[in-house]
């Protein structure tokens, strides 16, 4: 079975871009809506199951993602989609995204 997302991919104190991890997000993970830095690249400590559905990926009953884990950028933007509205952010060393090729770091 597919295992909860963590409340961050920052959890994984090993994540190494390049990676492929796939969770679920349950109805309960839903309810707990937590801050998201980006806008289709998220900053690794961004909450894994909001930025889903700031990204479209998900809808609000939850579902299983699949998360791309890959370097840093030097600004993550802000924006309001599906519901969410993501914060905007300077540098941070690991990102994540729900789509491959990631989307491009913020200008």
């Amino acid at each position: 079975p597919v295992n909860d997302c963590p409340f961050s991919m920052s959890v994984f104190a090993q994540m190494q871009p390049g990676q492929t991890w796939r969770c679920k997000c349950s109805e309960s993970r839903m309810k707990n809506i937590g801050s998201v830095y980006g806008d289709g690249r998220y900053t690794a400590d961004s909450n894994t199951c909001t930025a889903a559905l700031h990204a479209g990926v998900l809808q609000a009953a939850g579902g299983e993602v699949t998360v791309h884990t890959d370097q840093g950028c030097q600004r993550f933007g802000a924006a309001a989609k599906n519901g969410v509205t993501s914060r905007e952010w300077g540098a941070y060393a690991t990102s994540y995204a729900f789509a491959k090729p990631l989307p491009a770091c913020s200008n």
